[in-house]
């Protein structure tokens, strides 16, 4: 699909990749949910061009969305929850080829948080949440916030997108007790800037 506020997503995951670029070989690059590698074709060309050496992480299912928690249910929305899980789905076979050109990438298969502790000894400069969810978005905050290096960037695709309400509840809840710099955006992104 092709809108405004697509556009506009897509145009800040850029700019804030590109605001990383002092720091971005002081840590890894990570990416928690890639559905058909859109997002993940942006970041691993920008990085192409900012000289990046260090390894991008890509974290997907690969089998669409996660299971529904009770933060995640839009009162307002009759949606069949099965069914919009479903539409995220995308083969691993299909991202892989559509980033054949990228050698600097690792994917790992899984559901959000279970490979985690294959990096949790890693630094990381740039993180991309995009899996919609309550449960995973708070998982992949918990995990990567504490390892992000100074001045480094989470961003926050889902924060303001009224159909998935779970994501702006699980970054609310964890940014509670932070003070690092957090900004949402009119396209419905937020994101995070780790403090030195």
């Amino acid at each position: 699909s092709d809108n405004k506020l697509r556009r506009e997503r897509h145009y800040i995951l850029t700019k804030l990749l590109q605001q990383t670029s002092p720091i971005i070989n002081k840590g890894n690059v990570a990416e928690c949910g890639c559905w058909r590698g859109l997002s993940s074709y942006q970041i691993a060309s920008n990085l192409s061009k900012m000289n990046f050496s260090q390894i991008y992480y890509i974290f997907d299912s690969f089998e669409g969305l996660s299971e529904f928690d009770e933060e995640d249910k839009n009162q307002k929305s009759t949606i069949n929850e099965e069914k919009r899980r479903k539409e995220f789905a995308c083969s691993l076979d299909l991202v892989k080829d559509n980033l054949k050109e990228f050698d600097f990438i690792d994917y790992k298969k899984g559901w959000i948080p279970e490979r985690f502790d294959e990096i949790s000894h890693m630094k990381f400069s740039f993180v991309h949440i995009d899996v919609d969810m309550y449960q995973p978005i708070r998982d992949s905050l918990e995990f990567f916030y504490p390892r992000m290096v100074p001045d480094g960037i989470i961003v926050l695709d889902d924060y303001g997108y009224l159909n998935f309400p779970g994501a702006k509840i699980a970054v609310d809840e964890f940014l509670n007790d932070k003070k690092d710099f957090f900004l949402s955006l009119p396209s419905g992104s937020a994101f995070i800037m780790k403090k030195n």
